[in-house]
């Protein structure tokens, strides 16, 4: 039976009404519900709890996430994509109220006397609490902690200082060993266990160590904090999970990666966490990312072009790969591509439907399948989320290990090799990489500059492998900013090449699906044509050929000294007396 935990946690949030107030700054009222009375039993300690899961991420959130690999023409990505961020006045991301409801229980939950109890419930605020401050910590840099309430007076909370990531960094890493500690050793997939806390330590340490590595010397970290005992963290924690045998790379059904992601129930082998959706709890994951409304978002040529053959070879290294059509260009390649991205012989749903270009239109003319539930006529979907996976954490094994340079071959078969082969994919050859690095992944245009080193080669393809599987799960844009690879979105996000005006057959089976058109619009039964410059806009449109622009009229852009971080809002500056110094460059 499935549990819809997320109404559950709701259920739970409305019956805590009394207990925490909803306004970010207001006191919470004791009148309605003591703390003194309260929080005595396990059951408490479990009601209290249960809302701080309302922190998870939601699909909308991920599906829509400003990236280089994929393009969505939301109103809020345009301002991440043209450097045309500003200061607010207020909100912005900059928000405590979540913190307050969980240091409040951690203050009160001492009057409960199970002390097995209080401690595997103080294990979930805590994880939430890290959960959040690791939220902060990559969007806005030094951050105030606080470990407790607010007090009798908001002047306490709003004249607090920033204290420095190391500070808050270390106290998230020591809210997740409690957490490991005392969470219990399996769960639903729905709620945490300890498995859940010590992949999300990797997470934080792999994130934090990268960053502080690629952004050494800079203005946003100019004490050089050092690096590499948090990467070795990182590697650690994931070999914890790796030993436990705990997980295991789901392989089922014809498109094992692809049913991953569309399946009802989460596949908890692979989840390690999951949020729950189904019955009347459902996402708009279809609508944010497929044609049937929303943006039409889609994929871009540099996460296209960075799929490997499906023999292992580069894909980048065959003369015109540039300029091939569709149809060639998805041929033999990893499985992946036509199980993230609706290329030709794509069999939607499992159901051996056929893939219709006619009806189906994206931005970049490479349209995304994976998390996309259903008939193209749906708008909402009902499978599980995952929020830690399997795959995340052997991939920050084999990262962390690159970057520190204590990686081997036998430490890819044991990481790369089992997501690989899900699809029959080869593993990395260590040597072979490190000897030739691939130069697409050098590239400023599609690579990554600030790579170097004995492991440069290496490094570009775990790079690789980590764009590929994780893509729009949420990990894009931090781990460009943890890399300093901002130059990434400086450039245009083009789709497909077409080599002029005229009706192609997208999906190779032999009959024209698609045209484009600059005078006189080209008439094909069951087509609507494409107007070169209003509908479709092309790099070369006064020729009426060139790449698809995923996001047209807009000048792409990324400040070096500014955009790695988010600006704090000007009105909590202001009420901080001076106290909170604005990011660099803000």
């Amino acid at each position: 039976m499935k549990i819809f935990k997320s109404a559950y946690i709701i259920s739970a949030a409305i019956g805590l009404a009394g207990i925490v107030s909803s306004c970010d700054l207001d006191l919470t009222p004791e009148s309605s519900l003591s703390p003194e009375t309260y929080f005595r039993k396990a059951a408490d300690l479990e009601l209290a709890t249960n809302r701080f899961y309302l922190q998870e991420p939601e699909f909308d959130d991920i599906a829509s996430e400003p990236s280089d690999l994929v393009v969505d023409k939301g109103a809020s990505n345009s301002l991440y994509y043209s450097n045309m961020r500003t200061v607010p006045g207020s909100g912005g991301g900059w928000s405590w109220g979540d913190l307050r409801h969980i240091n409040y229980y951690l203050e009160h939950s001492v009057n409960c006397e199970d002390i097995d109890a209080r401690n595997q419930y103080d294990a979930v605020a805590r994880f939430w609490r890290a959960w959040f401050y690791f939220n902060k910590v990559k969007r806005y840099g030094d951050v105030p902690w606080h470990n407790r309430a607010l007090g009798s007076s908001e002047t306490e909370f709003l004249n607090k200082p920033r204290d420095s990531r190391a500070l808050v960094v270390d106290s998230i890493l020591a809210d997740l060993d409690f957490a490991a500690k005392f969470l219990p050793e399996s769960s639903d997939g729905f709620h945490l266990n300890r498995y859940a806390a010590v992949a999300f330590r990797s997470r934080v340490c792999l994130y934090e160590g990268t960053f502080r590595k690629y952004h050494a010397g800079d203005v946003f970290n100019p004490d050089n904090l050092p690096w590499r005992e948090l990467l070795q963290q990182a590697a650690e924690a994931a070999e914890e999970i790796i030993s436990s045998k705990k997980y295991s790379i789901a392989k089922s059904g014809n498109t094992p990666y692809y049913s991953l992601f569309v399946a009802e129930e989460a596949n908890t082998a692979e989840y390690i966490f999951a949020r729950s959706y189904g019955g009347t709890i459902t996402s708009d994951v279809n609508l944010v990312t497929f044609s049937g409304g929303g943006n039409k978002s889609g994929a871009t040529k540099a996460l296209v072009a960075s799929y490997l053959m499906k023999d292992g070879s580069r894909f980048t290294d065959i003369p015109g790969w540039e300029t091939m059509e569709i149809p060639d260009e998805f041929k033999n390649r990893d499985p992946r591509l036509t199980q993230t991205i609706a290329g030709p012989g794509f069999q939607k749903w499992d159901t051996g439907e056929k893939f219709d270009y006619k009806i189906v239109y994206s931005e970049t003319c490479y349209p995304l399948v994976k998390c996309v539930q259903g008939p193209l006529n749906q708008k909402s979907a009902t499978q599980d989320m995952p929020i830690i996976r399997y795959a995340e954490v052997l991939l920050n094994y084999a990262e962390a290990k690159a970057e520190l340079e204590t990686l081997t071959q036998e430490d890819l078969e044991n990481s790369i090799a089992l997501i690989r082969a899900r699809v029959g994919m080869p593993c990395i050859d260590m040597a072979a990489a490190n000897a030739n690095p691939d130069p697409f992944l050098c590239s400023p245009e599609y690579g990554y500059v600030n790579v170097t080193g004995a492991n440069k080669g290496v490094i570009l393809e775990i790079r690789r492998e980590r764009a590929i599987e994780l893509v729009k799960e949420g990990f894009r844009w931090p781990d460009l900013m943890r890399w300093r690879e901002g130059q990434r979105l400086t450039h245009e996000f083009t789709g497909a090449y077409f080599k002029g005006a005229g009706a192609y057959d997208l999906d190779g089976d032999g009959k024209q699906d698609f045209a484009i058109y600059k005078d006189r619009p080209i008439r094909v039964t069951g087509v609507t044509p494409k107007k070169i410059g209003t509908d479709i806009y092309l790099t070369d449109g006064d020729n009426s050929k060139g790449y698809v622009l995923g996001v047209y009229g807009i000048t792409h852009a990324f400040n070096e000294e500014r955009d790695y971080l988010f600006p704090l809002p000007t009105d909590d500056i202001q009420l901080s007396g001076g106290t909170l110094k604005q990011n660099p460059g803000w």
